[in-house]
């Protein structure tokens, strides 16, 4: 294997049956990871790649389903730092007024413009 810092290769498996009109799933994913073998049981090595998608279908998956930051062609590491670290804040603050969905509240301010500044402008800094 060529990870040098690789101590172990982790295979989960994912089945899922008996829903509605589809069909039965079988998915394996793999994890490395450079804990040491017998550090961490089975039982926590799998909570911790469930941690790992919970702020990943929290988060990430939010910043590029809409505004497809995967696929963002910045050149200059610093620029998309800064427009990520906005992505994140307006998040917190579209999270906090009220919104039900990301798509919701985006929908709302492409109609009222000045809705989106208003909302920036009462922003408390704490």
């Amino acid at each position: 294997m060529d990870f040098p810092f690789a101590r172990q290769v982790l295979a989960i498996r994912r089945q899922v049956t008996g829903q509605k009109n589809k069909p039965d799933t079988d998915h394996t994913r793999y994890y490395v990871t450079s804990i040491e073998e017998g550090l961490l049981s089975p039982e926590r090595q799998l909570e911790q790649a469930r941690e790992y998608w919970s702020v990943e279908n929290k988060n990430h998956w939010k910043r590029d389903a809409v505004w497809a930051e995967d696929r963002a062609r910045v050149r200059e590491p610093n620029i998309g730092r800064v427009l990520a670290l906005l992505r994140s804040a307006l998040l917190a603050i579209l999270k906090r007024s009220g919104y039900r969905s990301l798509p919701e509240a985006l929908e709302s301010m492409n109609r009222d413009p000045s809705s989106a500044i208003a909302l920036i402008q009462r922003q408390r800094l704490t």
